[in-house]
């Protein structure tokens, strides 16, 4: 199996541990910016966001690259996953911090 459809399967993993087993407040697992560990409410909040977009992603990307192989017989290059991989998280950690302080009107 590609190394993009083993990342894929990744994601989805990683944002459904993410969504339901973060927990309280912690250091080791779970999105963890200045603004999601001001208390335990914007922690849970910030990961149900981080790891519901996570797992849509990894099975969006991962049937984006079934696809793309499948019906049009092009493989995406590492260059192209890579931009994929890096945009999504970018927006992705600056639609959550948006979102934290929209909810909590912290600054």
């Amino acid at each position: 199996m590609p190394f993009p459809y083993k990342l894929a399967i990744v994601f989805i993993f990683l944002g459904l541990m993410t969504r339901f087993l973060s927990g309280n407040r912690n250091w080791l697992f779970g999105y963890r910016s200045t603004m999601s560990m001001k208390s335990h409410k914007h922690f849970d909040y910030a990961n149900r966001i981080m790891g519901t977009a996570t797992a849509v992603f990894g099975l969006l990307y991962l049937g984006l690259l079934i696809l793309s192989e499948k019906y049009t017989y092009i493989h995406l290059s590492n260059w192209i996953n890579g931009v994929i991989v890096f945009g999504f998280f970018a927006i992705l950690i600056l639609v959550v911090e948006l979102l934290l302080r929209q909810k909590f009107g912290d600054k």
